[in-house]
């Protein structure tokens, strides 16, 4: 369930929202980023391909 989970419901319900608010947040210009409850990672991807130059930290409690 998990590799489905990731192959089909990250790109088509997680990832748009996910290249948004990438993208607001990259206008912003931070050097620094927390993302807490990363969840799936989609966000995280995302914010890491918008803020190249950024420290980007994720956290997901398993």
């Amino acid at each position: 369930m998990p590799d489905s989970y990731d192959r089909w419901l990250g790109p088509v319900l997680f990832r748009p929202f996910a290249v948004d608010l990438a993208q607001r947040v990259a206008a912003l210009g931070p050097t620094r980023v927390l993302e807490l409850a990363a969840g799936t990672g989609v966000l995280t991807e995302e914010l890491l391909e918008a803020l190249p130059g950024a420290a980007v930290t994720g956290l997901h409690d398993s």
